[in-house]
């Protein structure tokens, strides 16, 4: 693998890290899509009919859309790491819904 033509002027061993970092960042990915797949699995909703990012949606996500999420339900809760540029990581937390708990908003 060509690391300078992927990375312009940075160094070998910083390219390689940035790869490495990309496959931590995927696998987490991976594993957080597991977790919402398994929950929404465990509320009675078929895996086929679990797809993040279309069908499974944040709060706002859905306002957006045009749907609000019905009163009493409960979304799978997840949370990310945002670096904050000192070297700390401030938690994001977040839920998501599927399509099958929202409704039109009028």
């Amino acid at each position: 693998m060509n690391f300078s033509s992927l990375f312009g002027k940075r160094s070998k061993a910083a390219a390689q890290v940035a790869v490495a970092e990309a496959e931590v960042r995927e696998t987490e990915e991976t594993k957080g899509e597991a977790r919402v797949r398994s929950y929404f699995e465990a509320l009675g909703i078929r895996s086929s009919e679990i797809i993040p990012r279309v069908n499974v949606l944040t709060f706002d996500g859905w306002l957006v859309q045009g749907r609000i999420v019905k009163k009493g339900q409960h979304g799978c809760k997840l949370v990310t790491f945002k670096d904050q540029g000192n070297g700390k990581k401030k938690p994001i937390y977040y839920s998501l819904f599927h399509v099958s708990q929202t409704t039109e908003n009028k």
